[in-house]
């Protein structure tokens, strides 16, 4: 719809593209729930509304889960699945990726970037596109703990270990990051802000849990430690992020303890983790994270099939439909939202 001074005149045939517009310079979302999209006209001056185009709710509204390991009997998946964030539906795509367990996945603006052992795939949003693939001649490590910069992903430590591997996305090559975090960890969890990512829990290379968060600065690809410390170290947690703050949720702690706790890491001053909120049907153990602009999302684990939400307007979480209808673990993760919370 065509909008001027707020109302809305003229609806334009965009089911397909947006190329009625001669011209456009900017957009932006409207209700993340509907999917609503407004892009400004700049010739006319004015605002087109383009909604239910069914080329940008598959494309640019989701989260993907993909492999991973069936609790049943072990056995790897290629299974691509994925979350519609506007209606929260779940489902299997018809495309698939390689079988194999605890990859680790950063995203671009156009797709996903899947690591671990001797595969590398690249996975667009679109679920009409080709998994992209390619096998490596160095393995790369498993369990790693991802963070998406807007040029650059980041695989940070895995298989006890405390390297750094970059992936540039322009060029979508493989190198390592400028420095290694300060020992070996792996079986944690990766979160980012605009500026930087960080690594919250895992285990070090003598199978000790560790409580304290690492930061990678995007700017000069350094690695420190901030104040924050989680009140009890977890592995095989679930992570997504806000603008504001890192999500960790669910876990084991070092007695083997499952946990449900959802513990919240601010970004604005790193000094601390506030408990926001339970699970209440089950603990999440090695699943998966995603999020939106308005909720993170964490999907099955090793003992569940489940999917629970948590809304970033006040923290309160809650079990969804959806589920998996097997529970699986170990799968790698990516959406379609960027670190400064807008859809791509």
């Amino acid at each position: 719809m065509t909008m001027e001074h707020g109302q809305f005149t003229k609806k334009p045939d965009v089911t397909q593209s947006i190329e009625p517009l001669d011209r456009w310079d900017g957009m932006t979302w409207g209700n993340p729930t509907t999917g609503e999209l407004r892009v400004w006209d700049d010739v006319n001056k004015r605002w087109f509304l383009i909604d239910n185009n069914p080329r940008l709710f598959d494309n640019y509204q989701k989260g993907l889960f993909v492999s991973g390991v069936l609790a049943s009997d072990g056995s790897a998946v290629s299974t691509c699945r994925a979350l519609q964030f506007p209606d929260e539906s779940l489902a299997v795509e018809a495309r698939e990726v390689a079988e194999r367990k605890y990859a680790s996945a950063t995203n671009s603006s156009e797709k996903g970037f899947v690591l671990g052992g001797v595969v590398f795939e690249r996975v667009g949003f679109d679920s009409t596109s080709a998994v992209e693939s390619e096998t490596l001649e160095t393995s790369k490590l498993l369990s790693m703990m991802p963070a998406s910069a807007s040029t650059a992903g980041y695989y940070m430590g895995g298989s006890a270990s405390a390297q750094v591997t970059k992936l540039d996305f322009s060029s979508t090559t493989l190198g390592s990051g400028a420095s290694e975090l300060a020992a070996p960890r792996w079986l944690g969890g990766g979160v980012n802000s605009r500026d930087n990512g960080y690594v919250i829990g895992g285990r070090d290379s003598y199978g000790v849990n560790i409580k304290a968060v690492e930061r990678l600065s995007f700017a000069d690809e350094t690695v420190s430690f901030v104040s924050a410390k989680q009140t009890v170290a977890t592995v095989r947690q679930s992570c997504f992020n806000s603008t504001m703050a890192g999500y960790s949720v669910g876990g084991v702690y070092s007695d083997g303890t499952q946990t449900t706790t959802i513990d919240k890491f601010s970004f604005v001053n790193e000094t601390s983790f506030v408990s926001c909120a339970n699970i209440t049907e089950v603990s999440h153990v090695s699943a998966v994270g995603v999020n939106s602009t308005v909720a993170g999302y964490v999907a099955s684990g090793f003992n569940t099939g489940m999917t629970t939400k948590v809304s970033f307007a006040d923290d309160a979480q809650n079990t969804l439909d959806v589920q998996i209808s097997e529970p699986l673990f170990g799968s790698a993760s990516f959406d379609s939202t960027d670190n400064n919370g807008y859809i791509h």
